[in-house]
């Protein structure tokens, strides 16, 4: 008898724990229903719903800290091409409503495209005077004229091409060689006849041995004179040619102003001169 009434005393104990337990007197959570739920949650007002919630797109270009209607604009989709679509940088009120015709009015033209054109570059000072740049060239240069002349043109802006040039430096009037020695024996003898005596045969090697010489002259005209004056005294197959020497040549491209500035410097590079043609 003892043995049941312990028993007894046992099951009504873990009744009432039981009971205090589903009532919440033991300090359980109670009732984990839906209202309880969203009562525990943390940070509620940071939860969206799944169909409020915009496009991975949207998300990465929108703040987490903006509002839902910010959201909303970026994650809708494009359904229509407006007119301020096609001209994205027209001010506001330049795009006009659709004509009543059904058609879209011509897009408003861009501030951009009623730009004035840039001006021309004004040409650098060395562009105009390339402009006006002719070819100079001066002849018959020493080694020492040519390098100065070189520098003078090089303070001007103006690189100049130089390279050999021969030059007359006299001109020779002759009887050619013809017959070799016994040939200018018999000439010599009818010149003394003509009464010419000024006059020796040439013995140095080359073309021009045994060649008759009769005068060397400084200019071109001073040798013409002589051999018109030898026809006059009846010696027809008298002629004359130039005796020449390699000297320098510059060529440059440059303006008038230039070239003076540059001749100013130098006034016996100036007298040679010549044409750069030749």
């Amino acid at each position: 008898m003892s043995n049941l009434r312990l028993l007894l005393i046992l099951l009504l104990a873990f009744n009432v724990l039981a009971f205090a337990a589903i009532r919440g007197w033991l300090g359980s959570a109670g009732h984990e229903g839906e209202p309880e739920r969203i009562s525990n949650q943390l940070n509620p007002e940071r939860i969206r719903l799944l169909e409020d919630s915009p496009p991975p797109a949207a998300r990465a270009s929108a703040p987490d800290d903006a509002p839902a209607e910010t959201v909303a604009v970026a994650a809708a989709p494009v359904a229509q091409t407006s007119t301020e679509a096609q001209v994205p940088d027209a001010p506001d009120g330049a795009v006009a409503d659709t004509a009543d015709d059904g058609q879209a009015p011509a897009p408003a033209v861009a501030p951009s495209a009623l730009r004035a054109p840039p001006p021309p570059p004004t040409p650098s000072a060395t562009e105009a005077r390339a402009a006006t740049a002719q070819c100079f060239a001066w002849g018959g240069l020493s080694e020492a004229e040519a390098g100065q002349l070189l520098a003078a043109l090089r303070r001007e802006g103006v690189e100049g091409r130089r390279g050999p040039h021969d030059i007359p430096v006299s001109w020779w009037v002759r009887i050619a060689p013809e017959g070799g020695l016994e040939g200018a024996q018999e000439r010599s003898r009818a010149l003394r006849a003509l009464g010419i005596e000024d006059f020796y045969i040439a013995q140095d090697e080359g073309p021009s041995q045994y060649a008759i010489s009769l005068g060397l002259f400084k200019t071109e005209a001073g040798a013409e004179r002589m051999v018109e004056e030898l026809r006059a005294r009846g010696l027809l197959d008298a002629g004359f040619e130039p005796r020449m020497r390699q000297a320098i040549r510059v060529q440059a491209d440059l303006s008038t102003e230039a070239r003076d500035a540059v001749e100013r410097s130098l006034p016996r590079v100036r007298r040679k001169r010549d044409d750069c043609g030749r």
